[in-house]
């Protein structure tokens, strides 16, 4: 189909009510069921269960845990299905159809407890509650992402939808930013209460967000796949046939390594700051801040970079910025100028290759897609998204889990607020040095795995 600039918009828009939709129970969940807010002030009651579980985990860690798993392991399946279905009007966007409105649904459920007086119950419903949004959005999300091999007719246009993607994520994410600025202006003018501020708030965040889901559901029905590229293996079958792909497995390689650098890098952040730089708390935000504004800054560039030079040339050079600043940041707080100065140098090369790989890999996966159709005949889309996510959030779930292991090497409490333990750089810095060292390897390995991606090969089968 040619691909118009209205329709790239429309599909675009779906990423974007997906994000928002994320937003609250990713960023604000343990903000509404673990934060104080002001010491002294509970803004929020106690739903859930607050006692330790086995010593170690809490109640909403565990919700969270539980429904990443989840997240990941129904990618998979989720892309197997929407590759299989026989649905009327576009396999991909019919299964999009039958999601978006629940999706949206539970983003918002999530915040709602049934029960003022009973935690243990609340718990149980919660975790349902959380389970069915992942569950609900990774039933959305693959088969969205599946549409850009059907979508884009062309490399090109493959590219350039990933680009909007990236751009409709950090849209998202802005808005998303606003929802406590939002709860405050609604509680201050208004008689209601913080609760009941936040949960209108989430709930008109839902709305909007079940609005641009639907838009691409219902607006590129006319992108069917013909019958003949329907998939007809068994599940493992076709995970099987996707991670034996050639064209596809330095590119997977090379990802999961970005995944594990990426999550060391972000992980660890706020410690890398206050411990290693020595710098206050809030220069982190800053430099946060920074990250995300640079990093949007830099689509446009990086797009017409990659237009010129090809995907896997400036895949490689994002591994390469995001090495060499994983190696700088190794002895952070030791080098002969400002610990502010390190911490803009820093910051400035990673914020480059999270737009190169912002910006990228969604149109790779789509050329392999496309052409592993043109070599097989079977569009297998929704397997390729979902084994890259399936591995994709193992990797961050490993990171999340096992980095606290490498504050405590350090002798620094994995607390919240690191610079409340120590103020500046010296002693017990080890840990996180040697994570930082891991994560400058694994960023070393995706660029060795990355310049083995057959990219004219693939060019070839999609002339």
């Amino acid at each position: 189909m040619n691909s118009h600039v209205s329709k790239k918009l429309a599909y675009a828009s779906g990423q974007f009510g997906l994000a928002l939709s994320a937003y609250g129970i990713v960023k604000l969940f343990a903000y509404f069921y673990v934060a104080r807010g002001v010491p002294g002030v509970r803004l929020f009651p106690d739903y859930i269960y607050q006692n330790d579980l086995f010593g170690y985990f809490t109640a909403a860690g565990l919700i969270l845990a539980l429904s990443r798993v989840v997240d990941a392991l129904s990618g998979v399946f989720s892309g197997w299905l929407s590759d299989r279905a026989i649905l009327r009007r576009g396999r991909r966007t019919a299964m999009m159809r039958l999601i978006a409105l629940p999706l949206a649904l539970f983003s918002t459920l999530v915040f709602f407890p049934p029960f003022a007086n009973h935690p243990v119950l609340n718990t149980v419903f919660i975790c349902l509650f959380s389970v069915g949004f992942f569950l609900s959005y990774s039933l959305y999300a693959i088969p969205y992402l599946a549409l850009i091999a059907e979508l884009g007719v062309s490399s090109r246009d493959r590219l350039q939808l990933s680009a909007l993607i990236a751009a409709a994520t950090a849209l998202a994410s802005l808005a998303g930013n606003r929802v406590l600025a939002f709860m405050e202006l609604v509680s201050e003018h208004s008689s209601l209460s913080p609760l009941a501020s936040f949960r209108l708030v989430v709930t008109l965040y839902a709305l909007i967000s079940a609005l641009f889901l639907v838009l691409p559901a219902f607006i590129l029905t006319d992108v069917v796949p013909p019958d003949a590229s329907r998939v007809k293996d068994s599940l493992d079958g076709s995970v099987k046939a996707v991670l034996s792909d050639r064209n596809f497995r330095p590119y997977l390689i090379a990802d999961i390594m970005y995944r594990f650098a990426a999550a060391v890098t972000m992980t660890g952040f706020l410690y890398y700051v206050t411990v290693l730089l020595g710098l206050p708390q809030e220069r982190s935000d800053y430099f946060l801040l920074m990250i995300f504004t640079v990093n949007i800054a830099l689509y446009v560039p990086i797009y017409r970079q990659t237009v010129r030079r090809g995907k896997k040339k400036m895949l490689a050079l994002g591994f390469l910025v995001l090495f060499v600043d994983l190696i700088l940041l190794v002895p952070a707080g030791r080098y002969p100028i400002s610990a502010e100065a390190q911490g803009w140098i820093l910051s400035l090369l990673f914020a480059f290759s999270l737009a190169v790989f912002s910006v990228i890999p969604n149109a790779l996966i789509g050329d392999v897609a496309v052409a592993c159709e043109r070599k097989t005949g079977q569009l297998r889309g929704g397997m390729y998204f979902g084994v890259h996510s399936l591995l994709s959030r193992l990797v961050q779930m490993v990171v999340v889990l096992a980095f606290p292991l490498f504050v405590t090497l350090s002798g620094t409490p994995a607390a919240a607020d690191p610079a409340a333990t120590l103020s500046g750089p010296g002693p017990g810095t080890a840990g996180l040095r040697i994570a930082l060292g891991l994560g400058a390897l694994a960023a070393l390995v995706g660029f060795t795995a990355v310049t083995s991606y057959p990219e004219k090969e693939v060019g070839v089968l999609l002339e």
